[in-house]
């Protein structure tokens, strides 16, 4: 994380001041990042200065520096951001969520890392590690490209292949699979002394691909409950009915590559309102369980839904990345048209069917972050 995190801090030929003072007379946007497993850059910049930025970018990845005092700078910055975020609410939510979700034994790339732990590997971490890690993993051999707006096609693959295409990393490439972990229901609440906020987080996890024939029905449950950026049933039941919530909804997070879906419901709100909270949302859910969604419902956010994605492809950036992702899964850019025309194909009975296939309140995950002691006393 870190090597990715100091690729723009320093070249070979550039400081990080040099990096960004050329970036922004070239007016583009650049972003840098790397996890254990993968790196990716993103560029937004006029057609004239695509060239130069490339190049710049390739210098970027290919040749950094890893200054020891950029990385002391770096990892003060993430220590100090890690401190002041451990003990809120939400942070210490998700945390719980990142543990008990948790596929992976310690040690390994994927292993879900707290807060403890990240502190702790920060203190020991030198330049010389990060060096090492990108020498033997960096490499261009197993990227991909992929660019929309104003350029010659021509003379980009060009240039991408002059810049990129005799850099290969020195250790084989294999993707690490996604696991499934699906633990029992349980529901606990974590005290967070003297924070105004509180945070409701619901969390269940469950075999399933973005290809496979029950998720655009699934998607479209998740829209009519909580996923509706203008409308929702939690957001209408525990935000403007209730005014128990300050923000409330959900979200499904599934994979194209392995079998691992995750869907959440959220709710930040005061902590005197959380038994009140939590026994509105386990109601507005079992409702839509027993009851179903009605037409009505469907059609506004199956429309609000194919609104949203039209809307987002007229954007180069979405393009790009939408590209990217075909390339990386091996899939055609039909898959988005033809995920479309499921969802406009869509009835009733399969969405409702698709919501109580998966979400079963028993399976929950449920946690409570906020000072919840202050608020009982009160």
């Amino acid at each position: 994380g870190l090597t990715g995190a100091m690729l723009t801090r320093g070249t070979t030929k550039h400081t990080r001041q040099e990096l960004a003072d050329t970036f922004d007379k070239l007016r583009a946007q650049v972003a840098v990042n790397g996890t254990p497993t993968w790196a990716m850059a993103t560029v937004q910049v006029p057609r004239e200065n695509l060239a130069a930025t490339l190049r710049l970018l390739a210098e970027v990845l290919r040749e950094p520096a890893f200054p020891a005092s950029e990385l002391e700078t770096l990892v003060k910055q993430q220590a100090t951001g890690l401190e002041a975020q451990r003990s809120e609410p939400q942070a210490r939510a998700m945390e719980f969520m990142g543990e008990t979700f948790n596929a992976f034994p310690a040690g390994h790339p994927l292993a879900y890392r707290n807060s403890d732990t990240r502190l702790a590997e920060l203190k020991l971490v030198k330049a010389e590690d990060l060096k090492a890690f990108h020498q033997a993993f960096y490499g261009a051999d197993h990227a991909e490209f992929a660019a929309s707006g104003d350029f010659d096609a021509a003379e980009v693959q060009k240039l991408v292949t002059e810049l990129f295409g005799s850099w290969n990393s020195p250790s084989a490439y294999a993707r690490i699979p996604a696991r499934l972990k699906s633990p029992a229901g349980v529901r606990s609440m974590i005290e967070t002394p003297d924070k105004k906020g509180a945070i409701f987080l619901a969390q269940a996890r469950w075999a399933m691909k973005d290809s496979d024939a029950d998720y655009p029905a699934f998607l479209m449950a998740n829209q009519i409950l909580g996923g509706g950026a203008l409308k929702s049933r939690l957001a209408d039941r525990l935000r403007q009915k209730e005014g128990f919530s300050y923000g409330a909804g959900s979200f499904v997070d599934v994979s194209s590559l392995d079998p691992v879906t995750s869907w959440q419901g959220y709710a930040i709100h005061a902590p005197e309102n959380a038994a009140k909270l939590e026994a509105a949302f386990d109601e507005e859910l079992q409702k839509a369980l027993k009851e179903g969604f009605t037409q009505e419902e469907l059609d506004f956010a199956r429309n609000s839904w194919i609104q949203g994605e039209r809307t987002e492809r007229q954007e180069d950036r979405a393009i790009a990345a939408w590209l990217g992702r075909s390339l990386q899964v091996d899939r055609s850019v039909r898959f988005e048209a033809e995920l479309e025309a499921k969802v406009k194909a869509l009835k009733l009975e399969a969405v409702n069917a698709a919501l109580r296939k998966y979400l079963d309140p028993a399976k929950l995950v449920v946690i409570k972050a906020g000072d919840f002691a202050k608020a009982a006393k009160k």
